[in-house]
């Protein structure tokens, strides 16, 4: 049976020549001389993915036959001009004193973060061999080299320092995005306050990847953390310190404000069309979080599995409207 319904998907797949109006919308886009009619066409890229993927579907098996548009897909946002929903240049506090011998908090941390950001771009001008300025780079693969160096720099001036790995779903070794999807930072202790020091914040803030019409593509993650965040004024305001400081000092209200990016990043499309809750916020609570990264808990044991990570299995209405906000 299941047989059957993948060759009936190949002949109609092959029938409608899909994967020829994929490349023609990705030629649009390049060829379109303004970024918002780039947006638009790739927005319609989206819709048209949404509606192959609900053919592509096999009760008890899954998504069939969709590699070829979901690959199509990716390749329209990388042709997206690498712009920014929120300002993402950091601030270089220029300063060469020794950092054991600061005393003021605040220029500490700036001198840390300074340190830390110039050791970061010479390892990524070194792998390009290229000479660009950190607001230029592509900081995707590098959180991990980010953190180590925080800790590093930390450990010669006896500053307790954490690296904190945020798997998807808040659970360990998680397969919700394949081998993927999970991001490191640093947590730093000064004064028996905390700081997040996350200096690799700003490669979940471009445009390519933070449109909402994006929920819903089987197989191909929801819209980046960056978009979540600019939903509420409290979480705008704390991605901008982070994007321009490199670190933020931990409150209750912003622990909550920075994980609930994350956490809302991991629901896909079938989240939101069976609960009907399109308000893009969290119920969880600081205490859930801090159970969260210790381990005693995840988002896997509150809310179906289904509805996190790849999308599975097509929406039932593939125009589900997500801007209902």
């Amino acid at each position: 049976m299941i047989a059957k319904q993948m060759m009936e998907i190949d002949k109609l797949l092959q029938k409608n020549n899909y994967r020829n109006e994929m490349i023609k919308l990705r030629m649009a886009i390049v060829n379109a001389t303004s970024l918002d009619v780039k947006i638009k066409l790739l927005k319609e890229a989206y819709a048209k993915a949404k509606e192959i993927g609900s053919l592509c579907y096999i009760e008890g098996y899954g998504i069939y036959g969709f590699q070829n548009i979901k690959d199509h897909v990716l390749e329209c946002e990388k042709v997206i001009p690498k712009e920014y929903i929120l300002e993402n240049k950091p601030k270089f506090i220029e300063t060469y004193k020794n950092i054991s011998d600061i005393k003021d908090e605040e220029e500490l941390l700036n001198a840390l973060v300074f340190q830390a950001r110039k050791r970061l771009l010479d390892v990524i001008n070194m792998v390009l061999y290229r000479k660009l300025s950190l607001e230029q780079c592509d900081l995707s693969n590098y959180c991990l080299n980010a953190s180590k160096i925080v800790k590093e720099i930390c450990a010669q001036n006896n500053i307790p320092c954490e690296i904190i790995k945020l798997e998807p779903g808040y659970i360990f070794r998680s397969q919700l995005y394949g081998n993927f999807g999970n991001h490191v930072f640093n947590i730093v202790i000064l004064n028996h306050k905390k700081f997040i020091v996350d200096l690799t914040y700003s490669q979940f803030f471009t445009i390519g990847r933070n449109i909402i019409e994006r929920l819903g593509i089987p197989e191909i993650p929801s819209p980046n953390i960056g978009l979540f965040m600019t939903m509420s004024d409290n979480r705008k305001k704390v991605a901008k310190k982070i994007l321009s400081d490199g670190y933020i000092l931990i409150t209750d209200e912003v622990l909550k404000d920075y994980l609930d990016g994350f956490t809302i990043f991991y629901r896909n499309g079938l989240y939101y069309e069976s609960t009907n809750d399109f308000s893009y916020t969290t119920n969880y609570s600081v205490s859930d979080y801090q159970n969260f990264l210790k381990g005693k808990d995840s988002q896997v044991n509150h809310e179906d599995i289904s509805w996190l990570g790849f999308q599975k299995r097509s929406l039932k209405n593939p125009h589900l409207d997500f801007n209902k906000r």
